[in-house]
């Protein structure tokens, strides 16, 4: 049987001496930075359910937690940044046009099965 890996919650390096300047308790299991710089989305499941925590990069303190949804921050096809969400349930997926600052939805599709955003690096 698999063994699930154990949670280190979210540890900040200075990346020239190697040293842990702080740490956040988190069950995330994925983390990314917005286009910006300004925001870390912290990814994760609660059961079956996923959920975000979006957190001010510069003190670490939590902007939002949003459960039912997963958020990821990507570009346009003219490069200008956006920040994207998805929602699932068992039988749907609900994708999200995100607005990056007031986390309102912008656009929404809904799909009566899985789906998930393809984004470019």
């Amino acid at each position: 049987m698999p063994t699930c890996p154990t949670l280190l919650g979210l540890q900040v390096i200075d990346s020239i001496s190697g040293r842990e300047i702080d740490t956040v308790e988190s069950e995330a299991r994925q983390v990314a930075l917005s286009a910006d710089g300004s925001q870390l989305y912290l990814s994760g499941w609660q059961g079956e359910m996923p959920w975000t925590e979006v957190l001010d990069a510069k003190s670490l303190e939590v902007i939002v937690h949003l459960d039912g949804y997963r958020l990821m921050p990507a570009r346009r096809l003219d490069g200008r940044p956006a920040l994207l969400g998805i929602g699932e349930s068992q039988y749907q997926s609900k994708l999200d046009l995100i607005d990056a600052k007031s986390f309102e939805i912008v656009y929404s599709w809904a799909l009566n099965d899985y789906a998930a955003w393809v984004t470019a690096p």
